[in-house]
């Protein structure tokens, strides 16, 4: 289920105030949330979608909670950008380069 409401936008925005950078989506135990300016016919909707679904099957393999709990850690330790599980995900849903 992907959330996209007014009341996800406002999600992201406080997510984005705590990561000091703008969020689009997040992923949840119900599922991502994409920002309401995100089309998700477009290149950049299906690519932060797949994103997104890598994270969710993060949470699968580790559990919810092990995932928050290391998602945190791992920003913490590595900072947003090298932390392994972005790492992972952008490596994942990242096009090969001609």
């Amino acid at each position: 289920m992907i959330l996209q409401s007014r009341l996800a936008d406002r999600w992201l925005w406080a997510c984005s105030r705590l990561a000091r950078f703008d969020v689009a989506g997040f992923q949840t135990p119900l599922g991502p949330i994409i920002h309401t300016r995100i089309d998700l016919a477009s290149t950049e909707g299906q690519s932060l979608l797949a994103h997104e679904m890598v994270h969710a099957e993060q949470m699968k393999r580790l559990g919810r909670l092990r995932f928050y709990a290391t998602y945190l850690a791992q920003w913490q330790r590595h900072g947003y950008r090298d932390m392994p599980l972005q790492e992972e995900a952008r490596r994942s849903t990242s096009r090969p380069q001609l």
